[in-house]
């Protein structure tokens, strides 16, 4: 903020989370009736207090991932320092400050709000089912007819969610959701592809390799994504506590109070205060099948969308059989790169772009790569 002439004097101090600041004032005792509390600086987060009371057991080491799971998810790592490399802005992650020093390499995606439409969805047209019966529809739809990109824009606000969930898998050249039980199917195995992508790319930048995945909140409830969490990313997940960023803002006041000392012994309360529910993976093959169809889909619909060549050019999309990763190249006149695919994949996309009044036309094929037996897909795109 020096740098850029900011004044910094008009902040306040900062404080870590569990910090002292002081007794409740006088005239808010007399208007609530209070006694004179201590006040404490929490996680300063939601996202914070939650991960905070993640009921691990590997407290200090980064071998485990978490999932704050609600109408948005919320996937990162407890790492004891900030990751602030290219990648991790190509990436789009944040460093988000946490409890005793540890920073949450956090990266933001769709989550229940796709469930949540649909269901708003189906009541519009007189069906009301509660979540347990749509996930029981779901349970028994085919699997992976059809995948969609959870963090697609289209899919933020849309007039209709089942309606702009057919539409996508219609001009994808999928098959067609019709009934309740293949839309909510098909969005959950999707977010869930989209979990392992994320995974793979926290893995990718942290140099560790995770073990379990915690998901905490509302959205643990939901044992078919557990599971298929579970199923796509193939570790297992642990879920609870619902409430966890109560209990990790509760937890964090009475650390500071003298209660607890540690963060293992906090998530040891959790843990003994709280009935949490184990998922492990399943049917890998078929699911590892279908997320190298998952990554190919991406592919294809990123490279489809209108956009600037700039922007396109600014990344490459690189993909491999354990990790997939946005990399920027932008010192690149046009943009190649060489990414794993599975074999047969051939397509050609128009792609009208806006600078300078050209036109960006990707072509995507395969082509062998320098190591014998790999077969990479190349995405060029050149302005016209």
């Amino acid at each position: 903020m020096t740098r850029f002439g900011l004044p910094t004097e008009i902040f306040p101090q900062v404080v870590t989370p569990g910090t002292k600041l002081g007794r409740l004032r006088e005239n808010i005792v007399s208007s609530t009736g209070l006694s004179r509390i201590e006040v404490i600086a929490p996680a300063t987060h939601d996202t914070g207090a939650a991960v905070a009371a993640v009921p691990t057991r590997n407290t200090g080491k980064a071998n485990w991932a978490y999932i704050s799971s609600g109408t948005w998810s919320l996937m990162g790592l407890e790492l004891p320092h900030a990751i602030l490399t290219e990648e991790a802005l190509a990436q789009n992650v944040t460093n988000e400050g946490g409890v005793d020093g540890t920073y949450r390499l956090l990266k933001n995606i769709m989550g229940l709000w796709l469930i949540q439409e649909c269901k708003r969805s189906f009541e519009r047209q007189g069906k009301s089912f509660d979540y347990g019966t749509l996930m029981n529809l779901a349970r028994d739809a085919k699997p992976f007819r059809s995948l969609l990109n959870p963090d697609d824009n289209r899919f933020l606000k849309p007039d209709d969610m089942a309606t702009e969930i057919r539409n996508y898998c219609r001009e994808t050249n999928q098959p067609v959701p019709e009934s309740e039980g293949e839309l909510i199917r098909c969005a959950m195995e999707s977010l869930s592809f989209k979990y392992r992508m994320v995974l793979e790319g926290l893995q990718k930048l942290s140099g560790e390799e995770i073990e379990v995945i915690h998901i905490v909140g509302g959205g643990c409830q939901n044992t078919l994504l557990n599971q298929m969490t579970a199923n796509a990313c193939g570790v297992p997940v642990i879920a609870g506590p619902v409430e966890a960023t109560v209990l990790g803002n509760i937890l964090l006041q009475a650390r500071a109070l003298g209660e607890l000392e540690t963060l293992h012994e906090l998530r040891e309360v959790v843990r003994n205060s709280d009935s949490l529910l184990e998922f492990n993976p399943d049917d890998q093959a078929k699911w590892n099948e279908n997320y190298h169809r998952f990554l190919e889909l991406l592919i294809v619909t990123e490279s489809g969308k209108t956009t600037s060549c700039n922007l396109i050019k600014a990344a490459a999309l690189e993909l491999d059989s354990n990790w997939w990763a946005l990399q920027r190249r932008s010192n690149l006149p046009g943009f190649h790169d060489y990414s794993r695919a599975r074999p047969g994949l051939r397509r050609r996309d128009d792609l009208h772009g806006t600078p300078a009044g050209g036109v960006c036309r990707p072509q995507l094929r395969t082509t062998a790569d320098t190591q014998p037996g790999r077969l990479c897909l190349e995405l060029s795109l050149t302005g016209a």
